[in-house]
């Protein structure tokens, strides 16, 4: 009782004490008993101007309530993009407000960050609606050039793609050998180890031995190191980081000593660089696979032996996988099933020889590349890596080899 009457509803305890809700002791009178009411915090107050900041059901503060949103996710000043058709390419560093994809656009990132303050909803989003793909490269052909191979793209604040290995081209004599491409800096895995695809050997011919192809596809060890936490540049130092490496272009074909053998395939260039940074992210089960890609290009296919005697050319290796990086003031809704697509291109086919001339052996596949995505809302560090290198398939005979299928390099989000 209190006072004169009255009661606490829910009082609890005896004698001269008691509690009521969080108030313990004894108040002496109604007075008293107001004081320590008004002291309370009003859950009227929470989340307003001059209230309280609420905790998460993660007991973390929200970027709702931090004045620190602009660092990560940027000023919103190039305004909201809601797009479900066409294709948007990017030329700088964008900061949207909010970004909704659905439908069949496609929206290629290479090269530049993209920065949302708001939500980037993807919860209809189709496959490749965000990209930083490679290039692929070309066929041979049977009249002794090279495929053309997989282009790189030139870095922006962020690196681009990694190039494809030089094209070879047939003579009338030897099959000519392919070269490697040269290792890169690759924090971002590339390919966990810097993994490449392996061109394909060129067939032997009736005036010339077959190229010597790769067979383990590695060009060498690459400096991979782990990355804990959010990065915004691509520079190590004053090296620019890659994020992948492209394949090996195909060995040519051997000539019977008039004719030209046919020049090998040219090799797929490597995946680029995701860098999205966005407050709210909200995707779903309708989010389709493979919604956000940093792809490596196919190699293209060896050529078959113009005439009696010349070899068929290798395929060309295909680029890794390359890189996502995701930062996330929240993640909305439910995961979106293998969402981030970081597989390597698919390796060429060998040609096929002509009379006695050899088949070229396929070109290998790549490795896929890697994923990391940051939530702060949970503190946590989402870390993938995709999909070992394959060597290129051997020719038997006057059959150029089969390629084997790239295995897909995808995760949730």
């Amino acid at each position: 009782m209190l006072g004169g009457g009255g009661s606490w509803t829910g009082a609890s305890g005896g004698g001269g004490g008691g509690s009521f809700g969080s108030l313990t002791g004894a108040p002496t009178d109604n007075a008293a008993l107001a004081t320590a009411l008004a002291a309370k915090e009003s859950t009227a107050n929470k989340g307003v101007a001059n209230g309280y900041v609420p905790l998460s059901s993660t007991s973390k503060i929200s970027f709702d309530y931090l004045g620190m949103s602009i660092f990560f996710f940027g000023d919103g000043s190039d305004g909201d993009l809601i797009l479900s058709s066409g294709t948007v390419t990017h030329s700088r560093d964008m900061f949207y407000n909010n970004v909704t994809l659905s439908g069949t656009v496609t929206m290629t990132v290479t090269s530049w960050r993209t920065f949302i303050a708001g939500t980037l909803d993807i919860t209809n989003a189709p496959f490749g609606a965000i990209r930083a793909n490679g290039a692929s490269g070309n066929n041979g052909n049977t009249g002794g050039a090279g495929g053309a191979t997989g282009a790189a793209a030139a870095a922006g604040t962020i690196c681009g793609t990694g190039a494809g290995g030089a094209t070879v081209n047939g003579t009338t004599g030897a099959a000519a050998v392919a070269t490697a491409t040269t290792a890169v800096i690759s924090p971002t895995g590339g390919g966990a180890v810097g993994a490449i695809g392996s061109g394909g050997q060129g067939g032997g011919g009736g005036s010339g031995a077959g190229g010597i192809g790769s067979s383990t596809g590695s060009p060498g060890a690459n400096s991979y190191f782990p990355i804990k936490q959010p990065i915004f540049s691509s520079l190590r130092g004053s090296s620019q980081i890659f994020a992948g490496q492209g394949g090996r272009s195909g060995s040519s074909g051997a000539g019977n000593g008039t004719d030209s053998g046919p020049g090998g395939g040219g090799a797929g260039a490597s995946g680029g660089a995701v860098f999205l940074y966005a407050r709210k992210l909200n995707r779903g089960p309708s989010t389709a696979a493979g919604a956000i890609q940093a792809r490596g290009g196919n190699g293209g296919n060896g050529a078959n032996g113009q005439s009696s005697g010349c070899g068929g050319s290798g395929g060309g290796g295909s680029g890794s996988g390359g890189y996502i990086h995701i930062v996330a003031g929240e993640l909305l809704g439910s995961v979106a099933t293998n969402a981030l697509d970081l597989s390597a291109g698919q390796a060429g086919n060998g040609g096929n020889g002509n009379g006695i001339g050899n088949g070229g052996n396929s070109g290998g596949n790549g490795s896929g590349g890697r994923a990391t995505v940051f939530n702060l809302a949970t503190g946590t560090l989402t870390d993938y890596t995709g999909a070992a290198v394959t060597s290129g398939v051997l020719q038997s005979g006057g059959i150029g080899g089969t390629a084997v299928a790239v295995s897909l390099s995808q995760t949730d989000l």
